[in-house]
């Protein structure tokens, strides 16, 4: 698992964690789909997030997200790049794919930020 990836320019950490679905969408290079998941968001940047639910999802899988932000539908796919256990839970690291409008992470999060 890689480090924690800090260097980006705008993270937004939630004060209330923020609610998501998810599904897994491919594994060691094949592509598939899930039983949707759910978990929230601490953090969410254009390169990433950081998940914390109550599965214990395989490392290096493959997620698609679901979520909402200042009124902005968001899905954006990524990879789990880190992994650990906290109080019962799991949280993880996902770095988005180069697919993810990161551009539009940024736009709606910050109107959410203005509210």
């Amino acid at each position: 698992m890689s480090p924690f990836k800090r260097q980006e320019p705008f993270r937004y950490v939630f004060r209330v964690p923020h609610d998501t679905s998810f599904f897994i969408s491919g594994r060691k290079g094949k592509t598939f789909q899930s039983k949707p998941g759910k978990g929230v968001m601490l953090d969410l940047s254009a390169g990433g997030l950081r998940l914390r639910t109550s599965l214990d999802l395989p490392d290096e899988t493959d997620l698609t997200f679901s979520f909402t932000i200042a009124d902005t539908a968001l899905e954006p796919s990524g990879c789990i790049v880190w992994k650990r256990k906290e109080f019962g839970e799991y949280v993880y690291g996902i770095d988005f794919h180069e697919t993810t409008d990161g551009e539009a992470v940024v736009k709606a999060l910050k109107m959410y930020a203005k509210a």
